[in-house]
């Protein structure tokens, strides 16, 4: 009888110790039995090491503060799996997840990874949202367009894709989805819509810091230019960069009216929650005049 593939699971950790034990518990409990969990401790000031003892099917190392792209490339220098899955410590996996990937990779032999559909859970108000996206082909010109992978979690890796691509460890904020570019753009890669893992939304994400974000999501793209082939890539770019800004932007201009000095945003705050249609084309419009110096200077690269 042949043995199930082994599959690495890997968590990297920054200060979440609070919510790790139950990633940890997700990756345990996966119906598909040959896994390995492997907990990357970024050089938290939090006891990591204090709930991973909890699990004798553990792997704990610990690295100084290099970044999240580093922590995954570390968890890749130091697995034993033919898969490999990365699990942010905020977010936990559905019990099926490794299975139902794993039976997508099976299909597809020649795919690189395997992505599927995702729940987004909101700590404040304790409520699911689903997300389902149906992306069957064309997924390099999908990514530059938009990032349909919205969970790292919810992504399968074949291992042998990391004998020649790392996360790129000057971006931590989008280091996901620039591997995603630069797969995507050589390999083949699939998309399904079961659920795989959920997202949590609390106040520390990394996400949550909306300008940093824009602006390593542009890197992301700005790095695929030279590789672009055609029009129809070259206006897949140009309206990716254009939704990054957008979609950022909003967050952006919102945030202002913390500010008791910025008051005169509020009005297009509310514009923009009212009519989020319209507030696409505002936005666009009045793109100068409505964001910050620094966010201005950004968005002109």
């Amino acid at each position: 009888m042949v043995a199930d593939p082994l599959i690495s699971i890997i968590i990297p950790c920054y200060n979440h110790s609070k919510y790790l034990n139950q990633a940890i518990q997700s990756s345990v409990d996966q119906s598909y039995p040959s896994i390995e969990i492997i907990v990357v401790d970024d050089g938290s000031s939090e006891d990591i090491k204090k709930v991973t003892d909890q699990y004798s099917r553990v792997t704990y190392i610990r690295q100084c503060n290099q970044g999240l792209s580093s922590a995954r490339n570390t968890g890749i220098h130091n697995c034993s799996g033919e898969y490999l899955l990365f699990l942010d410590a905020d977010d936990w996996l559905y019990p099926k997840a490794v299975e139902l990937n794993m039976k997508y990779l099976i299909q597809n032999p020649d795919a690189a990874f395997v992505s599927g559909a995702l729940d987004y859970y909101d700590e404040k108000s304790r409520k699911f949202f689903s997300v389902k996206k149906r992306i069957t082909s064309d997924h390099y010109r999908h990514l530059l367009f938009n990032n349909y992978i919205d969970v790292p979690a919810s992504v399968l890796y074949r291992r042998w894709i990391f004998n020649e691509f790392q996360f790129n460890t000057v971006n931590n904020e989008a280091g996901d989805y620039d591997i995603y570019l630069r797969i995507s753009r050589k390999y083949k890669v699939i998309h399904h819509n079961d659920k795989i893992a959920v997202y949590r939304q609390h106040d520390t994400n990394m996400s949550g810091s909306y300008l940093k974000m824009l602006q390593k999501c542009l890197e992301a793209l700005n790095d695929q230019k030279k590789s672009l082939q055609g029009i129809m890539d070259a206006t897949a770019y140009k309206a990716g960069r254009k939704n990054w800004k957008i979609f950022y932007g909003r967050y952006i201009i919102s945030k202002t009216i913390e500010n008791p000095i910025k008051q005169h945003w509020y009005p297009l705050y509310v514009f923009t929650k009212k009519f989020p249609l319209i507030s696409c084309y505002h936005l666009r419009r009045y793109w100068k005049r409505l964001l910050f110096k620094k966010t201005r200077s950004l968005l002109k690269r």
